[in-house]
């Protein structure tokens, strides 16, 4: 559906973010990733396209640039799904302390 939409409006960060969910949802995680990219580049300070960068990022086994984006995340805006995905990193990564300090703060 958002790929038709995003033929329209190719400037709008908000259809390049949900475009890339349903690539993601997909299985096409390469063309969700560049649309992720994208919307960060057209809105640097939307949270939830910084949470979403982070998501591909862990799956490509960058998992430092995956903390950075998910802290990204939460410094632009606090998004629910960024203390989420940033805690369960941690403590797969076996950063129990820091995954600590992180829920004290």
């Amino acid at each position: 559906m958002f790929s038709r939409d995003i033929l329209y409006s190719p400037e709008s960060f908000d259809l390049h973010n949900n475009l890339g969910t349903e690539l993601f949802r997909a299985g096409r995680v390469h063309e969700a990733c560049e649309h992720f990219r994208k919307s960060i580049e057209l809105s640097p300070t939307w949270w939830t396209s910084w949470s979403n960068w982070g998501v591909c990022l862990e799956r490509k086994n960058n998992f430092e640039g995956a903390i950075r984006s998910y802290y990204q995340a939460i410094n632009n805006g606090r998004y629910h799904l960024a203390y989420v995905n940033l805690a369960r990193l941690l403590l797969n990564l076996g950063r129990r302390e820091e995954a600590l300090i992180f829920f004290k703060r």
